[in-house]
């Protein structure tokens, strides 16, 4: 009996070590299962970021593209813009240089009708020195003939 006794309980705690052997392994089994689940979704999760990144790349591929392309159109907007700005340079530049030739022209003419304008009134002097003389020399050609009449009669009365 004692014997018996001794054998129930062993199997008593090999049985509740069995019990507790069992609740650690399935506590062990739990925390697999949990890891496997982690694994599987930090799996699943590594997927989706990477099919997420291809899908980045593709955009930023096309994006570089696109952007090159109106680097390339705006490069040859500004060339456009240089080309044309250039031109209304040349056009300006010449356009002064008419402006300059036009101005030597009108001070030319304005020095030559200032001379003519200075001419003129010289020949006006001149002219109102003329008739002046011409007036003087009929007075003195008058002032002769009555000086000749008085000769005359001077004469006259000499000879008498």
């Amino acid at each position: 009996i004692v014997e018996n006794l001794k054998t129930a309980r062993n199997a008593t705690v090999a049985a509740k070590k069995a019990e507790q052997d069992a609740e650690e392994a399935a506590a062990s089994m739990e925390a697999l299962r949990s890891q496997r689940d982690e694994a599987v979704e930090a799996r699943n999760a590594d997927a989706a970021a990477v099919e997420l990144c291809q899908e980045l790349q593709s955009e930023n591929t096309e994006l570089q593209a696109a952007h090159k392309v109106h680097v390339q159109s705006i490069s040859l907007i500004v060339e456009g813009l240089q080309r044309r700005a250039r031109n209304l340079d040349d056009e300006l530049q010449t356009s002064r240089d008419e402006l300059s030739e036009v101005e030597a022209e009108r001070a030319a003419e304005a020095a030559e009708a200032g001379k003519v304008e200075g001419l003129e009134h010289r020949v006006q002097q001149l002219t109102l020195g003329l008739d002046g003389e011409r007036q003087q020399s009929r007075a003195y050609h008058a002032e002769s003939k009555e000086l000749q009449v008085v000769l005359r009669e001077l004469q006259a009365e000499q000879c008498r």
